[in-house]
């Protein structure tokens, strides 16, 4: 299987580590293909390969997958934002598993 992660912490490395020694293609998507995580991983794991991130391209493709699945996108802003989005996920998942609030809602973006 072909796989991308966004970004390679200590959770991604492991994951695509783990990944490519049971067979599948690992891809790192970074801001800067040349950081120092970037390497690390590469080092420790020399058939990960690793693209700068192309934010217009990217934005356009996911665009494209969420109209295709009937959602309007909404651009957040730069790769940098995803932080916030994780955080976002969090509150979720503690909405959803931890107050039984179960899996079955979204957050929604109000606008005038």
């Amino acid at each position: 299987m072909n796989l991308t992660f966004i970004g390679i912490g200590q959770v991604g490395g492991a994951l695509a580590s783990s990944l490519l020694k049971a067979g599948h293609h690992v891809t790192i998507a970074a801001r800067d293909a040349q950081s120092d995580s970037v390497r690390k991983a590469q080092q420790a794991n020399p058939a990960l390969k690793a693209l700068p991130v192309q934010d217009a391209a990217a934005k356009a493709t996911v665009g494209r997958l969420c109209a295709d699945l009937g959602w309007r996108p909404v651009d957040a802003g730069p790769l940098s934002a995803a932080l916030h989005l994780e955080h976002m996920t969090l509150l979720w998942i503690k909405l959803g598993r931890v107050r039984g609030k179960g899996p079955n809602f979204v957050w929604a973006m109000l606008e005038r």
